[in-house]
């Protein structure tokens, strides 16, 4: 067993000088200890490490060697030094090896190196470059050969009037007429693809051509989102989120916030779903792309090859999706089919390029960019044609299959042809041949690349040929020989052209196919398993087609939930019908029920989304018989769960409560503290509803505890915010805002851009009552630009009512008037235009306009935080509502209404009303604003308007009261001081109460 000992000079000490750097080296070293799956022990200055893994022990041993030994020489300038030493020993306790290990140590007068004993050398001699040391070898790391450094032999030929034609079409002279949708139409092999491609070249140049997306068809016609996998499976989505957080710093910086509202065009994309790849996904990612590109004045090129292949539906949603990006200016789109376009084209503005059938011209054109002054006799170039079926990539192999039999013979400047051919054999032989050709690294290479798909970067493809094969310069070079012979196509990944040619590659590896392929399929659930890869779609058909059904369920599961997680209800439709699902004839009964359960699950979370309920309780007819066939396992206890959050939708909430618990228990034996922490959740949730907030946030406290082991964003950030909804309701402000803060936090580097939102205006609506207007007004303008840039996040009428309000109490009336009248005439804006009339004195406006405020059930208020259906669009929406028996803002609006009218013209029908609204014990402790109508109650009755014979400072004695139980309950000193003196009406409560001598 071979071990890495690494000793940091004086780290102990280190660490108390630069304490920030040194935890960021150890949280590095935890990282790498984690992925690798290592054990370790740390002693002082030591730590040394073993895999728990022990098959191909060493080249691991190698790998997190050299990724120790980068990060260590990265955090140079603050360590005084380090050397790391490879070892095997037997199989002993860590612990109990350190004394050992640490005498060799003291022999090494050098720092910053790798040392390995001379006997244990020739295991690590092809990773590291070395030089002797008496007994030891000190290692460099030799130079890791990247895809970048890879490059295949460049096809040169070209027809110029293809390639100026597409040239004209993409170059970067705009106009509002010019159409965005070219379409390349001939037979195949024609060159249309290849002349797509030097156009792209041309226009974006050698750097910039990786950023051209692609669409091209994999499965045929099996599949509405089919089309779109491939294109999404390089790193390209990692790079649009990077620019698109470019863009929007840029932009904030740039534009005045509420400015930028009014005048900046909206733009349609949203960085929660560039995690995944499909429809929804890639029109986000398209617009991010395109902002970068325009950045750079670079045209958005989306090249979509095999057009006739795609699915109808697959075909509707392109040509939704180019009619969308038309309006953006360097956009463009070529569709590449034999067929052409149907009728139902031509509302898209779009040009064509008829490409004709290659000639014999063309073809001895070609031969003059791989083999110059090459002349075939005309007899043997006819046939060749005639044998290539006219398609250009196949006439190329045909003229590499006769170099290969040393018919084309000569150097790089001049070629001759010699000997004669009397019958060509079939184009699959010729490939086989071709292929036979080929060192075996190349062929087994062709075969992984086969067995990717294009899933994996071509980074990855290369780290795991470098695990099972050679090492990394031999990789190159056999990847460059397989890519100038046209097998493999290079982007930021690679894709196999011998498509056909499976059954050749695994009959002429053998048992190492076998072997290959098994290590492929482990390679991939490793990656899945550390989330080094997280495209569901991709890896749920892959683990499908290699007959891995119970890895592709689980996969399908974490699908759904994460696009239901993002609120994508459109984007999981095609993932929740049958046919989309394929290999479901080798599901055994257990998988079947599984892959009901899930279907079930995924049915019922969306319509629990869309607020449908009528075909919520028809779905848990369906579906909810489906528990008693299933044993226990993690679709159950998701499926009981979701079945409680779906009952306390229909307010059945014991059957809620029933089975949240039912699925708790199934957490607890299938699953982890992360579940248990969403069960916790969710019972907070029934108590929430039920008004029982002490009991709720007990629950929530819960699930806080168990933040830090929680992975899921969306839970992390939607246990944070419904307990900040909760203190804020109990009155603690303090807990309110930290929760607030920490889920914005989370949600910004997350980059989950609703729920950034969401906690923006509730830290707005928390500063609000605090009377600290202006840091309200900076969260609502943090809301504003993120409403401004995603414009899936539909709460901008929220905000800018709040502003409105918020120009209100800074005494801006005009502006706060002027923004309040632009929007739609719902409860809040109405009511917040009232109170501007009041501020200024405009009594009969202020209460005209609080009569005309109508609250039906299904009214949506921000005014009261606990109303605000849009804050989380799920459980939330329900377990908040208000409740029907307190009626917390009808109250508030009734009174405000009230006290409004008696100030122009008391009437016992109006005092009847104040009265009213403070004599309702039992709803006070869940209302947050419960002071306000006693004190407005007492500002009547202080006028002389005593129709009810109410003691004025008794009802002021009462608001005292209420408000000082509400302070009592705020953590912080400072947060208490504020919401009493800087609120507007609060302090008025205490000036009052002073001026009565009641303070």
């Amino acid at each position: 067993m071979f071990y890495l000992l690494v000793e940091v000079f004086n780290w102990s000490g280190i660490r108390k000088i630069h304490r920030t750097s040194t935890e960021e080296l150890q949280n590095n070293i935890n990282e790498i200890e984690k992925n690798y799956q290592l054990e370790s022990y740390q002693e002082e200055d030591f730590i040394i490490f073993r895999t728990a893994k022990k098959d191909d022990e060493p080249r691991r041993i190698a790998n997190i060697s050299a990724e120790i030994y980068q990060l260590l020489v990265n955090y140079q300038t603050e360590l005084y030094g380090f050397n790391m030493m490879l070892t095997d020993q037997n199989d002993a306790d860590l612990k109990l090896l350190l004394p050992e290990l640490k005498i060799y140590f003291h022999a090494f007068e050098q720092e910053n190196k790798i040392f390995v004993h001379k006997s244990n050398y020739p295991v690590f001699q092809r990773e590291f470059n070395s030089e002797p040391h008496g007994d030891y070898y000190t290692l460099t790391i030799k130079k890791r050969f990247s895809f970048k450094d890879i490059t295949f032999k460049q096809d040169k030929w070209i027809k110029r009037e293809y390639y100026r034609g597409i040239l004209d079409f993409i170059e970067l002279k705009d106009s509002p007429e010019k159409a965005r949708l070219l379409v390349l139409q001939g037979p195949k092999g024609s060159g249309k693809t290849h002349h797509a491609e030097l156009a792209c070249k041309e226009v974006l140049g050698e750097e910039f051509l990786y950023y051209t997306p692609r669409l091209f068809i994999r499965f045929k016609k099996q599949s509405v989102i089919h089309p779109f996998l491939n294109s999404l499976s390089f790193e390209f989505l990692n790079k649009a989120e990077k620019h698109l957080r470019g863009v929007e710093k840029k932009l904030w910086q740039s534009h005045a916030p509420l400015l930028k509202y009014l005048l900046f065009e909206e733009m349609e994309f949203c960085i929660d779903h560039l995690q995944e790849d499909f429809y929804l996904s890639y029109i986000q990612y398209l617009s991010a792309l395109a902002q970068f590109l325009s950045e750079n004045l670079l045209p958005l090129v989306l090249i979509c090859e095999d057009f006739d292949s795609y699915h109808p539906e697959a075909r509707d949603m392109l040509k939704k999706l180019v009619h969308d990006f038309s309006k953006h200016p360097q956009f463009y789109c070529l569709i590449i089919t034999q067929e052409g376009l149907s009728s139902d084209w031509d509302e898209i503005q779009h040009k064509t390029l008829d490409f004709c059938p290659l000639e014999i011209n063309d073809f001895s054109s070609i031969i003059q960019t791989i083999y110059p002054k090459l002349q075939l006799p005309e007899k043997i170039l006819k046939k060749i044609i005639s044998a290539s079926k006219k398609s250009w990539q196949n006439f190329k192999h045909w003229l590499y299959y006769f170099e290969i039999n040393e018919n084309i013979v000569g150097e790089k400047k001049e070629y001759t042809w010699q000997g004669q051919v009397k019958d060509l054999p079939s184009n699959g032989y010729m490939l086989r041949s071709l292929i036979k050709s080929l060192p075996r690294l190349s062929i087994e290479l062709l075969y992984i690349i086969h067995l990717s798909g294009g899933m994996l970067p071509a980074e990855k493809i290369i780290n795991f040929a470098e695990k099972y094969l050679d090492n990394r310069e031999a990789i190159s070079q056999a990847l460059v020989r397989i890519g100038n012979y046209g097998f493999v196509r290079q982007y930021q990944y690679f894709i196999s052209l011998a498509t056909g040619l499976l059954s050749f590659l695994e009959e002429h590896l053998g048992p190492k196919s076998e072997t290959l392929k098994n290590q492929f399929i482990e390679e991939i659930e490793h990656l899945v398993s550390r989330k080094e890869i997280k495209r569901y779609v991709l890896l749920f058909s892959f683990f499908l087609h290699k007959h891995k059904i119970n890895m592709g369920l689980k996969l399908y599961f974490f699908l759904l939930k994460q696009k239901l997680d993002e609120n994508d209800n459109p984007g999981v439709q095609p993932f929740l019908l049958a046919r989309n699902i394929s290999h479901q004839r080798e599901f055994d009964s257990i998988q079947k029920m599984q892959l009901e359960m899930i279907m079930g699950y995924g049915s019922i979370r969306s319509e629990i989304q869309t607020k449908n309920y009528k075909a919520l309780e028809k779905l848990i007819n369906q579906y909810e018989p489906l528990l008693k066939e299933t044993e226990g396992n993690l679709y159950k206890a998701f499926f009981q769960h979701l079945l409680g959050r779906a009952y306390l939708y229909l307010d059945q909430q014991d059957r809620a409560i029933h089975f949240i618990k039912q699925g708790k228990l199934n957490f607890q034996e299938y699953a982890g503290e992360n579940e248990e922490a969403l069960s916790h959740t969710e019972l907070g949730l029934v108590m929430l509803s039920q008004g029982k907030i002490s009991s709720a946030l007990n629950y929530f406290s819960l699930g806080e505890d168990l933040l830090n082991k929680i992975e899921d964003v969306y839970d992390q950030v939607r246990i944070l915010l419904v307990s900040a909804l909760s203190y804020f309701t109990q009155g603690n402000i303090s807990k309110a805002i930290s929760n607030s803060l920490q889920a914005a936090d989370i949600s910004r580097k997350k980059a989950r851009r609703k729920t950034q939102a969401i906690a923006y205006f509730l830290l707005a609506r928390i500063n609000f009552e605090l009377g600290e207007y202006t840091e309200m007004n900076n969260f609502l303008i943090l809301g504003l630009q993120l409403c401004t840039l995603y414009k899936d996040i539909n709460y901008k009428n929220n905000f800018l009512a709040w502003m409105g309000r918020y120009y209100s109490y800074t005494s801006q009336y005009q502006c706060a008037l002027s923004l309040l009248r632009s929007l739609p005439k719902d409860p809040d804006s109405l009511f917040f235009i009232a109170e501007i009339f009041l501020f200024n004195n405009s009594l009969h406006k202020a209460y005209e306009t609080a009569k005309s405020i109508v609250i039906s059930e299904n009214t949506s208020l921000t005014l009261n935080l606990l109303y605000w259906k849009e804050g989380l669009e799920d459980l939330e929406a329900h377990a908040l509502h208000e409740d029907s028996r307190s009626r917390t803002i009808s109250r508030y609006i009734e009174s405000f209404t009230a006290y409004l009218g008696c100030l122009i013209e008391p009437s016992e029908t109006l005092i009847d009303s104040l009265h009213r609204h403070t004599r309702n014990k039992k709803m006070e402790d869940q209302d947050p604003l419960c002071h306000i109508p006693y004190f407005l109650y007492y500002q009547i009755i202080n006028r002389g308007n005593n129709i009810k014979s109410e003691d004025p400072v008794t009802l002021l004695n009462l608001a005292l009261k209420q408000l000082q139980e509400r302070a009592s309950k705020i953590d912080m000193p400072k947060d208490r001081i504020r919401f009493v003196l800087k609120n507007h009406w609060n302090k008025q409560i205490i000036d009052e109460a002073k001026i009565k001598y009641l303070l």
